[in-house]
Parts: structure tokens; C-alpha cells; sequence
């Protein structure tokens, strides 16, 4: 398989506050891991390795400036879990007649026959781990999914690994599936205004309906205060004949 070539720089800042700084400048910092050696600190420019890093890539040709080219592979991308910039990298250092560990990407390929029959194509995973020497990482591992029915599943031990590729990845674990959909229908309960006394039954007497005792609350409130009003005029009355009866004395 083709491998990416990529520039870099040496780097002597170190820190959150230094890193920080390279950033701002437009660069990520990289760690390279290598075989018995301690990691070499570089520096390199954002945009061509976000541009270059897009896709799948399993081996990159590190050319560090004032020094020697490196092969390499991808350990650990950080990014930014915001925008998804990229703000670190660490890649381990291999040599190319010993085998190395690689996460390769699956390739679903077909359409199961449990989706026509209304069935949703489940992926549980997409890439699987493998061991290889440098020079036969593939570029992805293939498998069909269209005899897949309703309820049947497809897992890491049905790939078929390329000639001098191992998988690494639990035999065991699912990749995809075809699964129904259930529609879960909640009963909302009916909330009730108000009893009402069904049509042809009489009301218990001494006993109103709600709208009999609603209709009364008015009237019973006017007739109220119409005996207040009467109570008060009476009052009057009574104090007026007195008065006169004292002046004639």
C-alpha cells in the first residue's frame, strides 16, 4: 500500500501553556514513539496534516527537518471535542520487516435480505485490529451482508483475513445485525373534567349536580344581598320617625 509523506520539525516547548502557543501559530504537537528510544518531540503544520489525515491512513514517511525520515504509524489522534480540530498526535515508530498492530476499516457490502422484509441494517463497529508486517496492511476488509434475515448477525470471526493479515479483535464481537423496529404506543390516560349523571338517571334527592350547584352560587349571592339592602333601609326609617316625633314634643 502507498505510504503518506509528511514533514515535521523538532520541538523543544513542552507544557499546556507552550502547547498552547504552537497551536495559536498554526501547529500541532506530535509525539514519536519509537522502539527502545525515547519520543521525539515534533511539530507540525495543522492544515497539511488535517487535510492529509482525512482519510484512511495507516503508514506515514515522517521527514523531520535536520534529521532522518521515520516510518510510522497512527497511535492516537486528540482533537478538540468542540470543532474536532486536531490538537495532538502520537505515532509509533516501525520497522518494515516486523509485523505491527493496525486498525483496519470494514467495508459492509451489499443489502440484507431482512431490510426489504423491513428490517433496519445494524453496525455495531467498523474497524477491527489486525497484525501485519508494514507492507501488507490492507486498505480495508470487505464483508457481504446481504443474507442477513431478520435477527441474524455477522462477527469478526465471519471476516476473511488477508493473506500474512492476523485479527487481533475479539473473535466474537459483533458487527452488524438486522434488528426490527418497534413502535412502543403509551396510553394516556383521560383526565376528567367533571361527572355527569348518565341520561336517564334521577339525582339523589338532596343532592345537586355540578352545574345545579355552580347555577345556584349566583342567586343565592343576589338574594344576599338583598336582604342585606332591605335590613339597611329599615334602619333608616325607624331613625327618621323618631327625629320627627321629638320635635313635635
Amino acid at each position: 500500500m502507498a505510504i503518506l509523506t509528511l514533514n515535521a520539525e523538532p520541538r523543544k516547548e513542552t507544557g499546556s501553556r507552550a502547547t498552547r502557543a504552537l497551536r495559536e501559530a498554526g501547529f500541532i504537537p506530535v509525539n514519536l514513539y519509537s522502539h527502545g528510544q525515547d519520543s521525539n518531540l515534533l511539530k507540525v503544520d495543522l492544515a497539511t496534516w488535517t487535510k492529509a489525515l482525512t482519510g484512511e491512513v495507516h503508514l506515514i514517511n515522517v521527514n523531520v527537518e535536520g534529521g532522518e525520515a521515520h516510518a510510522a504509524a497512527i497511535r492516537e489522534i486528540q482533537r478538540n471535542p468542540l470543532t474536532q480540530e486536531i490538537i495532538h498526535i502520537d505515532l509509533l515508530g516501525i520497522k518494515m520487516d516486523e509485523v505491527s498492530h493496525f486498525s483496519i476499516r470494514i467495508e459492509f457490502i451489499g443489502s440484507p435480505v431482512g431490510v426489504k422484509e423491513g428490517g433496519v441494517l445494524s453496525k455495531a463497529t467498523d474497524h477491527v485490529d489486525v497484525e501485519c508486517l508494514p507492507t501488507e496492511v490492507p486498505e480495508n476488509i470487505q464483508i457481504d451482508v446481504s443474507e442477513l434475515n431478520i435477527g441474524d448477525s455477522l462477527n469478526a470471526s465471519n471476516l476473511v483475513m488477508p493473506e500474512g493479515v492476523k485479527l487481533l479483535s475479539d473473535p466474537n464481537v459483533t458487527l452488524a445485525s438486522v434488528m426490527t423496529i418497534r413502535v412502543v404506543e403509551e396510553d394516556v390516560p383521560e383526565v376528567p373534567v367533571g361527572e355527569e349523571v348518565p341520561e336517564g338517571e334521577e339525582v339523589p334527592e338532596g343532592e345537586a349536580t355540578e352545574g345545579e350547584t355552580e347555577a345556584a352560587k349566583p342567586a343565592e349571592a343576589e338574594a344576599e344581598t338583598e336582604v342585606k339592602g332591605k335590613g339597611k333601609g329599615k334602619g333608616k326609617s325607624k331613625g327618621k320617625s323618631k327625629g320627627k316625633d321629638k320635635g313635635k314634643n
